[in-house]
C-alpha cells in the first residue's frame, strides 16, 4: 500500500518539471498539510540567525546586519513550513512564489490572519518580476536541485 506521499508522485522524474503536476499535487494536498523536501524549517533557523546576525564587523555580506529586518524571498515555496517557521520566529518580510496558483491561494488562506505581513505571489522563478536587489536574501530551499534534473531530463547530454 503506498503512502500519501507516494500517491503524489509523478510518474517520472519528467513530472516534477510540468506545471500540471504541480497544481494537482496541490489540489490533492488541499487539507492544510505542509511539505519540506530536505530539511525541517526548525534545524535551519541557526543558519538564519546566523546570516542574517546583526554584524559588528565591516563585512559586506548582503542581508548580514539587518537582523530580523532583513527582507527574504522563497523561491518555489510550495506547501514548506519554512515561510510561517521564520514569521513566528521574527522574520516578517517574507515574500513567497510559486508558480502553481493552487498553492499560493492555499497558503495566502491559512496565513493571512496570523501572518498577515508575509506574502505569496504566484510567479515563475525564470520570470521574476522584481527590481534588481529588491531582496537582502533569496532561499531556495529544493528548486535548483528541481532545476537540474528537469534540465538533466531535456538535455542528458549537456549536464554532468
Amino acid at each position: 500500500m503506498s503512502s500519501s506521499v507516494e500517491a503524489n508522485l509523478p510518474p517520472t522524474n519528467e513530472g516534477y518539471g510540468t506545471h500540471e503536476y504541480w497544481e494537482q499535487r496541490y489540489a490533492n494536498e488541499a487539507d492544510g498539510r505542509t511539505f519540506d523536501w530536505f530539511l525541517s524549517p526548525t534545524y535551519l533557523l541557526p543558519l538564519f540567525e546566523e546570516l542574517t546576525s546583526i554584524s559588528t564587523s565591516t563585512d559586506n555580506v548582503k542581508g548580514k546586519g539587518k537582523g530580523k529586518d532583513t527582507r527574504i524571498l522563497t523561491l518555489g515555496c510550495g506547501n514548506s513550513a519554512l515561510g510561517e517557521v521564520l514569521y513566528d520566529n521574527g522574520w516578517e518580510n517574507i515574500v513567497n512564489i510559486d508558480y502553481s496558483k493552487i498553492v499560493i491561494d492555499q497558503m495566502k488562506d491559512r496565513h493571512s490572519v496570523l501572518r498577515p505581513k508575509m506574502e505569496w505571489l504566484e510567479m515563475d522563478i525564470l520570470d521574476l518580476g522584481f527590481e534588481d536587489e529588491s531582496f537582502d536574501m533569496v532561499v531556495d530551499k529544493g528548486m535548483y536541485v528541481w532545476y537540474t534534473l528537469y534540465l538533466y531530463s531535456l538535455f542528458p547530454w549537456a549536464i554532468s
